[in-house]
C-alpha cells in the first residue's frame, strides 16, 4: 500500500473515531435537554467525517506537520487537561490566546500585537459566552472557574 494512502486512511479514520466518540458522549449525558445543541453539532461533524473523500495521492508534508504540531499539542493540552482543571471559559481563553500567539504572523516583539491578540481573545470568548450561556442556555463543562 502506498504510504500516502496509508497516511490518509489513518488520519481520516482517527477523525471518524473521535467524531463517533463525541457523538456518543453528547447523546449519553444528562440532563438530555441541555445537550441538544451539542448533539446537533457532534452529529454534523460525524457526518462530515464519514463523507471524507480526499485525494489520497498526496499526504501531509513533514514541513506542514512541523508547523501544525505546536497547535495540536496545545489543543490536546486544552482538551485533556485544561478544561477539567481551569473550566471551560478560562481554558478556552488561554488556548485561544495561545493559538493566536503561535500562528499570528504579527511580530512578537511589539506590544501592539500582544494587545491585538488579547482584544481578539476577549472578543471571541465574549461571543462564545453570550451565544452559549445567554442566548442558547446550554451547559458548558463545569470545573474550578466555570
Amino acid at each position: 500500500m502506498n504510504i500516502r494512502r496509508l497516511q490518509h486512511l489513518v488520519q481520516s479514520n482517527i477523525m471518524r473515531l473521535v467524531s463517533l466518540w463525541v457523538v456518543y458522549i453528547s447523546y449519553t449525558q444528562t440532563p438530555a435537554e441541555a445537550f441538544i445543541f451539542p448533539q446537533i453539532i457532534a452529529t454534523a461533524f460525524l457526518l462530515f467525517a464519514l463523507c471524507d473523500r480526499v485525494d489520497t495521492r498526496t499526504g501531509i508534508a513533514y514541513a506542514t506537520l512541523l508547523k501544525i504540531a505546536p497547535g495540536l499539542g496545545l489543543s490536546c493540552l486544552y482538551i485533556f487537561w485544561a478544561m477539567d482543571f481551569l473550566g471551560f471559559y478560562t481554558s478556552t481563553a488561554l488556548a485561544f490566546f495561545g493559538l493566536l500567539a503561535l500562528y499570528d504572523p504579527a511580530p512578537h516583539t511589539m506590544v501592539r500585537s500582544w494587545v491585538k491578540r488579547l482584544l481578539i481573545t476577549v472578543s471571541c470568548i465574549s461571543v462564545i459566552y453570550l451565544l452559549f450561556a445567554q442566548m442558547l442556555n446550554v451547559y458548558t463543562p463545569r470545573a474550578l472557574f466555570i
